[in-house]
């Protein structure tokens, strides 16, 4: 499953106790267009999406990472370094979300 559709799904999660819902949610795709994060932007980064949660006025904007279980330490912190790049270049300062899937964390057994 892709992280479009996991985020479609899971459009509302419970966060404490208040409702957050997932107010804005940018493909891989729509990431990727020029000006996306900026207009004068060139971002060395290529999320696998963008989204915002919102709950009474506040809004939490988050990059995400989507990592199907194949992906190496040595990669995923490559990936930090171009985040560090994006906001040093004026990019907006958002935490990044690394969502892995398909492997669980202890290894196999």
């Amino acid at each position: 499953m892709r992280p479009n559709k996991v985020l479609q799904e899971k459009s509302r999660w419970r966060v404490r106790p208040r409702l957050w819902r997932l107010v804005r949610w940018w493909s891989e795709q729509r990431c990727a267009r020029v000006g996306a994060f900026g207009q004068t932007l060139i971002s060395p980064v290529r999320p696998d999406g963008h989204g915002v949660f919102g709950e009474d006025g506040r809004r939490v904007a988050f990059f995400l990472e989507w990592d199907s279980g194949g992906e190496q330490l040595r990669v995923l912190a490559a990936k930090l370094a171009g985040y560090a790049a994006h906001v040093r270049k004026g990019g907006p300062a958002w935490p990044v979300l690394f969502l892995e899937i398909g492997r669980p964390p202890w290894g196999s057994s």
